[in-house]
């Protein structure tokens, strides 16, 4: 039987979603929680990786086992076995051919940031900018450039990429509180490539510093030879919030 599991985590004391030889990893974690339960070696296939301190609200992986009578008592032994920053949200039986990662239609994606005074108790869940003025008109029309399909090949470190870094972002959806000095910002596309959103925000944030001129990004979208942009936004205010089916 295969199942699909939606899944959340605090990215803070990981190096990264992927399985690694010698470090902590989400999928790690995972693997070894659901091998105790099923009594033998066992993996996961994941909709996607997320880079070491990036969180996830919606990540999704599935696995293949005999039958589970008991979807609801499986998840709650699986999160028993599971560290505090994991925690699995929901199970369910899917088709034999379903693949959490190449059944995916988009991914939303969101960066929570603050500027100026820190927050002690957010320090790991939130980007802080530090004491920088925050233009956000200059924030908003920054990120409107990505909207669309583009060459992404300069927001994003792969050496190669089989779709010739071509990438379609649906929606950017910009949501600032000046007088909490807070924002958020939330990307629906049909794939995100290695650092490609933390490479975007980054450039946006130098915009609203007043380091970069927004119509920038038009150049840097359409620039060739290759030249990757070099600011790349913290990950610690990076989430993956949803992986869209069907």
């Amino acid at each position: 039987m295969n199942y699909l599991a939606k899944l959340e985590y605090n990215g803070h004391a990981y190096k990264g979603f992927q399985r690694l030889p010698n470090a902590p990893s989400v999928q790690g974690e995972l693997e070894r929680a659901l091998s105790e339960l099923n009594g033998e070696p066992s993996k996961i296939k994941a909709a996607g990786r997320t880079d070491a301190g990036v969180h996830a609200l919606g990540q999704r992986f599935n696995f293949h086992r005999e039958k589970i009578e008991d979807l609801e008592k499986f998840r709650v032994a699986f999160n028993r076995l599971l560290p505090n920053d994991i925690h699995i949200v929901s199970l369910e039986e899917v088709p034999d051919d379903f693949d959490a990662r190449h059944s995916s239609k988009k991914k939303v994606y969101s960066y929570r940031f603050r500027w100026g005074e820190r927050d002690a108790l957010d320090s790991f869940n939130i980007a802080n900018l530090g004491y920088y003025k925050f233009d956000a008109d200059e924030f908003k029309k920054a990120l409107s450039f990505f909207v669309g399909k583009h060459n992404f090949q300069n927001f994003t470190t792969k050496p190669e990429d089989v779709y010739g870094f071509i990438r379609e972002i649906d929606s950017i959806d910009v949501d600032i509180d000046s007088e909490k000095h807070v924002g958020k910002v939330t990307f629906l596309g049909d794939g995100f490539m290695t650092y490609q959103v933390r490479l975007i925000m980054g450039f946006a944030f130098r915009c609203a510093r007043g380091q970069e001129k927004a119509e920038k990004a038009r150049d840097l979208i359409e620039k060739t030879p290759r030249h990757i942009v070099s600011f790349k936004a913290p990950a610690e205010g990076l989430y993956l919030e949803d992986v869209i089916y069907g």
